[in-house]
């Protein structure tokens, strides 16, 4: 997809109506099936820490999952490894992969 495509998506789609939204992976990894993926978009970087965590939090009460099923990942915007310079650093955003409901313990 192209960049600028895909930034308009998030722009449009992702962040129209709040500044924090998850969404599904569109570009998943190569994990067990087990395994959700998602992605906190985030419009504004200056946006502290604790809205975001509140809301990881927040979602994962309403899925009824706990800290135990869920892994975040997020990539610093201020690394310059040609890996990252494929990442989208125009908007913050956190890789989120969580157990899947029928898996939790």
């Amino acid at each position: 997809m192209p960049r600028d495509i895909f930034l308009d998506i998030i722009k449009t789609h992702y962040l129209s109506d709040s500044p924090i939204s998850l969404v599904k992976e569109l570009f998943p990894s190569d994990i067990s099936e087990d395994t959700s993926q998602q992605v906190i978009w985030i419009l504004d970087n200056s946006i502290p820490d604790f809205p975001i965590a509140r809301f990881v939090a927040q979602t994962l009460k309403l899925r009824k999952l706990s800290t135990d099923d869920v892994i975040l990942f997020e990539r610093s915007n201020r690394t310059t490894t040609p890996f990252v310079k494929t990442a989208i650093p125009e908007y913050r955003h956190i890789h989120m992969w969580t157990r899947n409901k029928s898996q939790s313990v």
